[in-house]
């Protein structure tokens, strides 16, 4: 006699089903078909206790992160810091004196001073100067100092995996600290994604069935029943709908950063801002352009983190179209 093998716990996350996307019943993987018929123990949690206690956590681990790596940093950040901006002075120096014995040599051989040997001396010495520059292009940009406010942005490229490589530390302590803050904060910070990517795939769901349902009403002037409304979406429309409202909303805090980045002179293109925005919700991180800390921190941070769980729903949704729909049907 078989048994019915149990459905999944209505509240499970996305994490802990098999095959699953939100607002359906599946089987849970921790479920056995051959164990003996029981009661299934209900999955609940209370979700806006759960959240609170995800952002109280995000924030205060945030904070107590940036406080140990200003402490630790800050002094040899300086450090690093002013030896950056005497890299090349003594090179300065040196070709400032070279520039006076010549110009007093010209003078002292009572020789005419035209434009024509002012430029060469001052080609000489700039050319010289360049290539003190182009050796140190590798290290040619000014490092940020950590304090506070940097020290923070230090630990949320951490345990959010960006690492954009503006901030990095210089002490063996503080890359010791940066293992372990990492170890702690990236399990945490993924756990508080899956369950947000949850709880927001379940509300496009919902939003996709009324997108349907209202769409049937209008271009094709069909009434559906009650049983038709309530009607699971299809794996390919779910697959569409979460990259379109993904496009949408990258392309408008694109927009939104590249203006806010004008207070702070920095003349972003579009496609300057997208190409930061979309390292930055894929978890890239290329590096090569970054906002202003005090903007990504108070304003950016929350935009980011929804566009992360938008993005971490539309790859699921990917892989599953790409496993099931692509090569599945093909080999099968």
């Amino acid at each position: 006699m078989s048994e019915e093998p149990l459905a999944a716990p209505e509240h499970a996350p996305l994490s802990l089903i098999v095959n699953h996307e939100p607002g359906e019943e599946t089987k849970s993987p921790l479920q056995n078909s051959s164990s003996p018929k029981r009661t299934p123990k209900k999955f609940r949690r209370k979700k806006l206790h759960c959240f609170c206690l995800y952002f109280i956590g995000l924030i205060t681990f945030t904070l107590i992160g940036g406080l140990i790596f200003w402490i630790v940093e800050e002094n040899e950040s300086q450090n690093y810091r002013t030896h950056f901006e005497q890299q090349c002075s003594e090179k300065r120096n040196e070709l400032i004196a070279k520039f006076e014995a010549e110009f007093e040599l010209i003078i002292s051989k009572n020789q005419s001073i035209n434009a024509k040997t002012l430029a060469t001396l001052f080609n000489n010495s700039i050319d010289e100067f360049e290539q003190c520059m182009r050796d140190k292009i590798p290290e040619f940009a000014i490092p940020h100092v950590f304090d506070f406010l940097g020290s923070t942005m230090y630990a949320v490229t951490i345990f959010t995996t960006v690492g954009y490589g503006d901030l990095i530390t210089r002490t063996n302590l503080g890359r010791i600290l940066t293992i372990f803050y990492g170890l702690f904060g990236i399990p945490f910070y993924i756990a508080f994604i899956s369950d947000f990517g949850d709880f927001l795939g379940k509300k496009f769901v919902k939003l996709g069935k009324c997108f349907r349902n209202l769409s049937l009403r209008l271009f094709i002037r069909y009434n559906l029943t009650a049983v038709e409304k309530r009607k699971p979406l299809s794996a390919t429309f779910r697959f569409f709908f979460i990259t379109l409202m993904l496009v949408l909303f990258v392309i408008s805090i694109t927009l939104l950063i590249q203006q806010c980045e004008k207070l702070y002179s920095k003349q972003w293109t579009f496609m300057d801002s997208l190409h930061f925005v979309f390292s930055t919700v894929s978890l890239i991180g290329f590096g090569d352009i970054i906002a202003s800390h005090e903007l990504y921190l108070a304003l950016y941070l929350p935009l980011f983190i929804i566009g992360q769980a938008l993005c971490a729903l539309s790859f699921y949704f990917t892989q599953r179209f790409i496993r099931y729909m692509c090569l599945h049907k093909n080999i099968l």
